[in-house]
């Protein structure tokens, strides 16, 4: 039987360019709505976590700075 040699994700991700990695998030955000609840929350945590827009404030932060300023 033939053994596989699986790489760690760092190798493997030191691989990608910029254009195939962008597809892959494409591809796997298309699957969301097919995935179950559980696995959606999982992934939108990690998004949430992970990406951060410059100048983007999240709604309980603006929420808070409402509250404080009166705004």
């Amino acid at each position: 039987m033939k053994e596989t040699n699986v790489l760690p994700w760092v190798e493997v991700n030191e691989m990608m360019n910029d254009e195939y990695r962008q597809v892959v998030v494409a591809d796997a955000l298309s699957h969301c709505p097919k995935a179950s609840a559980e696995l959606n929350k999982f992934a939108l945590d990690i998004l949430k976590k992970t990406i951060q827009v410059n100048g983007f404030r999240s709604f309980k932060a603006s929420a808070a700075h409402r509250k404080d300023t009166g705004c």
